[in-house]
């Protein structure tokens, strides 16, 4: 009698596994999902400095404007804080411009009382890392254009007459420009960028004339000097 025994398989082959791809691997994976969209005019975050207090970048007690000597008081209740219609709100509000990028580390604002009677105002916000410039300029120009028809600002003491837009210009790199006006009274605007600040100014006045392009270049070049 022939017993037949039947052998097992022999044990497999242990599996080896390369760890320099799967480290490769891992660490590609984790670069790709770094990756994020950059909103437009925001700020870079691959480029981080110290914040600069934003009050230390408005416009000094007593410095020298195109209107006179400037004192810097608190802003008042008649700047506008929303607008009709919707399209007019970039070039009609000062505070809460939709203009400035989102994403400020810091934020300031004064107004301002001249010897010759001007409302002036300044508001300026301070980013950790770089704006895209042209983009904030381009896009700001195109969202204060959008305004085609009467703007009404309103106010918290209540909405003002009508407004048309006037002299949407761009004078310098980095600055932005534009007039809000309705018979007997002038409201001028400037949007100043930076690699690291947005100043909003506003020149309100019975009479015409103010040089904004001028004075939101000069200031712009003072904020480059304190290295923003």
């Amino acid at each position: 009698m022939v017993v037949r025994v039947k052998l097992s398989d022999p044990p497999a082959a242990p599996r080896t596994v390369n760890l320099r791809v799967v480290t490769v691997s891992v660490l590609a994976a984790g670069l790709l999902s770094g990756c994020t969209d950059v909103v437009s005019g925001a700020a870079n975050r691959a480029q981080s400095h110290p914040v600069v207090p934003a009050r230390t970048l408005l416009l000094a007690e007593g410095t020298r404007t195109p209107a006179g000597p400037a004192s810097q008081i608190p802003v008042g209740t008649s700047y506008f804080t929303a607008a009709q219609p919707q399209e007019c709100t970039a070039a009609t509000l000062f505070l809460g411009s939709p203009l400035v990028p989102p994403g400020a580390a810091d934020h300031a604002e004064t107004g301002y009382r001249t010897s010759g009677g001007v409302m002036m105002a300044e508001t300026v916000s301070t980013y950790e890392e770089d704006l895209d410039i042209p983009t904030v300029v381009r896009d700001g120009s195109s969202a204060v254009s959008s305004c085609t028809t009467n703007a009404v600002g309103i106010s918290p003491t209540g909405p003002s007459r009508a407004m048309r837009l006037d002299a949407v210009t761009t004078p310098a790199d980095g600055v932005l420009t534009w007039t809000m006006t309705r018979p007997g009274w002038n409201c001028d605007y400037g949007l100043a960028v930076t690699a690291r600040a947005a100043l909003v100014l506003s020149v309100c006045d019975y009479q015409p004339g103010f040089q904004m392009g001028d004075w939101a270049k000069q200031r712009r070049d003072q904020l480059m000097k304190q290295n923003v």
